[in-house]
């Protein structure tokens, strides 16, 4: 599922463009309405497990500018016991530029923090096919 997310002002710095913080506030962003959109914000407490950022690295490849919309994309590209590994992808919907790419690991953890086996339908939510 792609999720559409207008640049306003108040989302650049002092030179005008989109800086490094606000793009993780974007794919965060995206991932929420991914969620909301689909199986709900439920899904974590359904499960019993939150799936908390372990690790997260974002390559910037073009800039971002007010009145720009960037389109996200995401997809789980790894599987692991108590982890995933999502990629997400951030183009500019005027000309289809890649402008960022985030890869983040998370780790399903429990109401004591313990990490627990990754539910199937929280893949399913974060973009997993064929789980």
């Amino acid at each position: 599922m792609a999720i559409e997310i207008a640049v306003y002002p108040n989302d650049c710095d002092a030179f005008g463009h989109v800086n490094q913080a606000v793009y993780h506030v974007f794919f965060e962003r995206a991932r929420w309405q991914v969620l909301a959109e689909g199986p709900g914000m439920d899904v974590f407490t359904r499960e019993g497990v939150w799936p908390a950022v372990r690790h997260a690295v974002i390559d910037h490849h073009a800039g971002v500018w007010p009145g720009d919309v960037l389109r996200f994309d995401m997809s789980v590209i790894h599987r692991g016991r108590t982890s995933f590994t999502t990629r997400q992808l951030a183009t500019r919907a005027r000309d289809g530029q890649l402008v960022a790419a985030l890869e983040a690991v998370f780790v399903c953890i429990n109401d004591d923090e313990q990490p627990v086996p990754v539910p199937d339908s929280v893949l399913r939510a974060f973009g997993a096919d064929g789980v």
